[in-house]
């Protein structure tokens, strides 16, 4: 496609997302026990909406592989040599929808894999066997987070060393004559979300004239998750002939995030409009996933999932990764509060009658470090403060064992100030100060470096990184462990950071080990984690609001510090008879936090 005069757009009215309400109730003791064997009646509602994608079997995606494309794949035998059978299928797929698109109209498909599994490199060689074999197809607009465009470039040279891609940046005059020349000759151009926000009328014309692109591509299109999001309208009013979203969290909080991802992949929604989609699906299926809903209830929201599977089943695509490879363990590990955790936690919880958003904030912070709401000087770094947090010192402990055990590690916390502390932790002791890298996001200039840096596995075995940061796509398969200082409110960002280890290729056996503090908010948020999969929630608002994800009754619970010497989430887990940890690690990892603790004190102690 290229320059045509240009159309009337067809006007869309921009519906907000339905207002929070919760959906379960999750609490302690036999309340959780009893939700976790209904959990058993219950379905995943990612997997159910998916099962249908994540049921193609090799013979039917066989029955997609028309000579055309195979004719176009074996032009570079060296390709097809190189990915794994599951990017095949990827590729495929992608080829029959462009194939069967529908003419003059935006035609497009979901490329959903778990994180992991290479989507980046599906939709690469999908653009290569276009741009490079046919004569119909020219230009791709691919968007991506900023802080992906290098990794981007890098994977497009890789594979197709041949292919015209230009980064759209430097001066206007630049950026302009990048645009126009890609238009003209054709190949990728890759944009930073926050540019194409800022531009995004700058793609929609060549030489004054509509412009059509042959392909848009928005990775990580989850960011597209709320129509209402000037990104989300920008997305839409780009002209395409066909458009791949690219996310491994489709669904994240709620059924309206789904309709949404559907509205930029065809011009007329085949969910419909929203409203329509709320009434006829979201409703009732939100309403029959309720801890209180009856057998009809629950029977009617059964059987709309599974008629909106068949519905979306062939514009999406998604694998798991235990499909592809062995699922890598994650074990839970305790952490009991200091005296100074638990003394500072109940005095916000004595003097709260509710839960604010800063008492939220405040309890969050002391789970971790009681004093990190003070400014925090550099003589304070002693170990006697580090010794009023057990997860602190537990976690130093921890990354000494790993250290000597030769292990490599990612460190994740949704803190700045949480990483300033271990950093500063590990630069005083002589088997850490030269062992860690860190990426914050206030780096991005040296990000390459250090994740390559880090990916030799040599002398730094310690990568230091914020959760959000962790969340973006790249590769950091050096690690064979990974460790949560704290956790998300949003259970698939966590997801998203564990996924940088975990993906094809990975050879190691990784585990992730969770940093709880017992009794606490933590603990709240660890059930939420655990059980979120069975539950769907319609929100609404900033994802850094924690009151979306909390039923009322999990809130209040926020103010009662609970039994603070174990965790009786574990207690209930280990009771259905899931697994986290070994006998051998459960007695090395309590020697090290018993002992590692006690030396620390006695060392402070000495020098009164």
């Amino acid at each position: 496609m290229g320059p045509s005069p240009n159309p009337e757009k067809q006007s869309q009215t921009i519906i907000p997302l339905p207002p929070n309400f919760s959906v379960c109730t999750v609490h302690s003791g036999r309340h959780l026990y009893n939700f976790i064997l209904l959990s058993n009646e219950r379905y995943n509602l990612l997997q159910i909406v998916m099962q249908g994608s994540e049921k193609r079997k090799e013979k039917d995606l066989e029955k997609e592989k028309t000579e055309d494309v195979l004719k176009v794949l074996l032009s570079n035998k060296d390709l097809l040599y190189r990915m794994y059978p599951h990017q095949r299928e990827g590729v495929f797929f992608l080829f029959n929808h462009y194939k069967n698109r529908k003419s003059k109209a935006r035609n497009g498909a979901i490329l959903a894999d778990e994180m992991g599994l290479g989507k980046s490199i599906q939709v690469i060689l999908f653009l290569h066997a276009m741009i490079m074999n046919t004569q119909e197809f020219k230009n791709a607009l691919l968007i991506v987070p900023a802080g992906l465009l290098k990794d981007w470039k890098k994977k497009i040279k890789r594979w197709t060393p041949n292919m015209n891609v230009l980064i759209y940046h430097h001066s206007v005059t630049e950026r302009k004559r990048k645009l126009r020349n890609l238009q003209k000759t054709g190949g990728i151009l890759l944009v930073p979300y926050t540019t194409f926000i800022l531009h995004d009328k700058t793609f929609t014309t060549y030489k004054g004239m509509h412009f059509v692109w042959d392909c848009l591509i928005c990775d990580e299109a989850h960011k597209l998750k709320n129509p209402a999001t000037k990104t989300h309208k920008a997305v839409a009013l780009i002209s395409a002939g066909f458009c791949i979203l690219i996310t491994g969290t489709p669904i994240q909080n709620n059924l309206g995030e789904f309709w949404s991802l559907f509205s930029l992949i065809s011009d007329t929604c085949i969910l419909g409009t929203y409203k329509t989609f709320k009434n006829k699906f979201e409703k009732p299926i939100t309403k029959g996933m309720e801890a209180e809903s009856g057998p009809k209830e629950r029977a009617l929201g059964m059987e709309l999932l599974k008629t909106l599977e068949k519905i979306t089943e062939p514009f999406l695509l998604r694998r798991r990764k235990d499909q592809i490879q062995e699922l890598k363990g994650q074990p839970l590990l305790e952490n009991i509060p200091s005296d100074q955790q638990e003394a500072a936690y109940r005095k916000i919880t004595d003097d709260s009658s509710t839960v604010t958003f800063e008492s939220f904030h405040l309890l969050t912070a002391i789970c971790t470090y009681p004093r990190l709401n003070s400014d925090i000087k550099e003589h304070e770094m002693s170990g006697v403060h580090l010794a009023e947090s057990g997860k602190l010192t537990f976690m130093l402990a921890l990354l000494e064992w790993f250290t000597k055990n030769g292990n490599f590690a990612l460190v994740f916390s949704n803190y700045i100030k949480i990483l300033d502390i271990i950093e500063k932790s590990l630069t005083q002791t002589s088997w850490g100060r030269n062992a860690f890298l860190r990426i914050d996001g206030q780096n991005t200039s040296q990000r390459d470096k250090i994740i390559t840096e880090f990916q030799k596995r040599e002398l730094k075995n310690i990568l230091l990184l914020t959760t959000s940061v962790g969340a973006e796509g790249f590769t950091l398969t050096a690690a064979d462990c990974v460790v949560f200082a704290d956790l998300s409110w949003n259970q698939s960002q966590d997801a998203q950071a564990v996924g940088r280890a975990h993906r094809i290729g990975q050879t190691k056996d990784v585990k992730t080990y969770r940093l709880v503090t017992c009794g606490t908010l933590e603990e709240i948020i660890y059930r939420r984690q655990l059980f979120k999969g069975s539950l769907t929630r319609q929100v609404m608002g900033d994802e850094k609001n924690p009151f979306r994800f909390f039923t009322q009754d999990e809130l209040k619970a926020v103010l009662t510090l609970q039994e603070t010497q174990f965790s009786s989430t574990q207690q209930q887990l280990e009771k259905q008879g899931v697994k986290c940890l070994d006998i051998t690690e459960v007695k090395i990892l309590k020697w090290l936090w018993q002992g590692y603790r006690l030396k620390r004190l006695l060392k402070c102690a000495s020098k009164k």
